[in-house]
């Protein structure tokens, strides 16, 4: 049973990945950056939410309903990012006025500009770090936190399930014997 609901959310975990690569790729207008970002972004996400799920996980009385309530915030909590994101796109001048223009931003210059050896006319540094950095944090580490966070609270569930089932199957074996 416990795999086949970690393999179920396994799947919803691939296709938010397709999700937010192909939000991405569109905001970032298909330069060879935005698989990078999105990996390092979803990478962070789970190992800093795979150490706070152990930090919790000990603690949890019932992991099996823990677990559940994680899975289904994760796809909540991407959602509603993505839905509020592109509800007040628009509403964000530096957003709306790059991804109105053709051109993908400059990253080169971007970066040069941000550790100040390089200023060049195409060099945007508060678009490079809001794009880049900023909407990739905003839209695909909270749900990854909690993708990570659902990994110990599921091996704390598996334990104790397995535990739980083999003090039945001791009594079991005890109360045949008498």
């Amino acid at each position: 049973m416990w795999a086949v609901i970690y393999a179920a959310s396994g799947l919803v975990a691939l296709a938010l990945e397709v999700v937010w690569f192909r939000l991405l790729t569109v905001m970032m207008k298909g330069t060879a950056f935005t698989f990078g970002t999105l990996l390092g972004v979803y990478l962070v996400g789970l190992g800093v939410g795979a150490l706070a799920g152990s930090a919790v996980a000990p603690r949890i009385r019932r992991p099996a309903i823990a677990f559940l309530t994680i899975q289904a915030c994760i796809g909540l909590t991407a959602l509603g990012l993505i839905a509020v994101f592109l509800r007040r796109v628009d509403d964000i001048p530096v957003i709306a006025s790059y991804l109105a223009s053709y051109e993908p931003l400059n990253v080169r210059a971007s970066v040069h500009a941000l550790l100040g050896s390089v200023v060049t006319a195409d060099a945007t540094p508060s678009t490079f770090l809001l794009m880049y950095i900023g909407v990739p944090l905003l839209l695909v580490l909270p749900p990854t936190l909690l993708m990570g966070a659902a990994f110990p609270v599921l091996q704390r569930g598996v334990q104790q399930d397995i535990h739980v089932r083999s003090e039945e199957h001791t009594s079991e074996l005890q109360s045949h014997h008498d």
